[in-house]
Order: structure tokens, then sequence, then C-alpha cells
């Protein structure tokens, strides 16, 4: 689903400038507008369905893997390292534990809601620039 994205969202960038563009190529503002909305609104959808997903259908499975991952013992000895150490801060594997046990569905889906967010600032520049292609129409 992530890898498709894009593609979902030059296809419909191509549609708006084909539907919208009646004498002219369509501004590479006005696209990138038509594409980071996109990308909100493809946020908001995702944001509910993984709020649903992790309030009513996980119950805490999610969170039980990834604890139980931490536990195994390569893992254990990966953050025993000096590097690893260096790079956490002086972070133990149990502050770890203790903060993922301290998500709620609430939280995961604000997390998603940002990098949602973030990944559609950026998704939306080359989707608006793909939408405003058009070989019909010189420059």
């Amino acid at each position: 689903l992530f890898i498709s994205t894009p593609f979902v969202g030059f296809y419909l960038a191509r549609r708006f400038s084909a539907t919208v563009r009646s004498d002219g190529p369509v501004t590479y503002g006005r696209c990138y507008f038509f594409s980071l909305l996109t990308y909100c609104y493809a946020t908001a959808i995702l944001a509910i369905t993984s709020y649903c997903y992790f309030r009513f259908i996980d119950h805490g499975h999610f969170i039980a893997y990834n604890l139980e991952i931490l536990d195994r013992p390569d893992v254990k000895q990966l953050f025993a390292s000096p590097d690893v150490q260096n790079q956490m801060g002086g972070l133990k594997i149990d502050d770890l534990k203790t903060a993922l046990q301290s998500l709620t569905p609430i939280s995961i889906t604000a997390s998603v809601i940002n990098m949602s967010i973030l990944a559609g600032l950026f998704l939306s520049i080359p989707t608006a620039l793909f939408g405003t292609l058009d070989k019909r129409y010189k420059r």
C-alpha cells in the first residue's frame, strides 16, 4: 500500500490536470495544492482505519509482538553493545518496554498521522510535477 500511494497520487494529479485544463497547462502551485489535499484526505482515512484497528481489532497483539522481539537474546545482545548504548543515550531496554506498554490506540494513531502528513508534504512535490507535465503544451 505504501509503495502504491505515489502512483495513485500521480494518476489523480494527471486526471486533475486533464479535467481542469481548458486552454493551457495547470500551474505547478495549483497541482501541488491538489496533491497536498489528496494526501491529507488519505491521511484522514488512514487515521480512522488505524484507530479502529488498534482500538477494536488488535487488542494489544502489535505491542505484545514487539515486546517479544525485545526479549530475544540477539536483540538484548544488540542493545548491550557500546555503539547502540551511545546512540540510545543511556536508555535501557526496560525503559523501551515501558514506553511500548504505555502506548494507547490514540497515541499510535497520532504517530501515524504525523508520519503520513510529513510523507504527503514530500510526495506532493514530485506528484505535482508529474501532474503538470504534458506534451501537448510547450512552455
